[in-house]
């Protein structure tokens, strides 16, 4: 009952509106690299609208990545729900200024957990197909 409560709870948020813009703009950023990201919306500790939909997924992402690994979500329902293009899409947008952010602020956890997930649900994916 409380892994459903919590399913729910995350794909309400994962649903919203204001989640769904934030993906939106993370889709939409055409960076070729975190230098090019900063020209064009300043560094990653920016208050720009941008900055802010990045944060937003990669945070929501990276707790999803926490539950996770901590199996407290159920891997082929974490696919289901969330291991689409979305996120498949969300990381290989996000992964050049993850790893420029990693550098920056000297700190090689940044996202380690939205990382994580990313490659789980690979795995999963690869799965569902063979």
């Amino acid at each position: 009952m409380r892994q459903t409560d919590l399913i729910i709870r995350l794909y309400s948020t994962y649903g919203s509106n204001e989640f769904q813009e934030a993906l939106l703009k993370v889709w939409n950023a055409h960076s070729k690299d975190y230098e090019d990201h900063v020209k064009q919306y300043g560094s990653w500790t920016s208050d720009n609208p941008v900055t802010k939909a990045f944060t937003t997924v990669g945070i929501f992402f990276e707790g999803l990545g926490h539950l996770l690994h901590r199996k407290l979500i159920d891997p082929g329902l974490a696919f289901d729900l969330f291991g689409g293009a979305a996120l498949f899409l969300a990381w290989e947008t996000m992964k050049p200024l993850v790893q420029g952010v990693r550098k920056d602020a000297d700190d090689p956890t940044v996202l380690t957990m939205f990382e994580y997930l990313y490659n789980e649900m690979k795995k999963k994916s690869a799965e569902e197909v063979a």
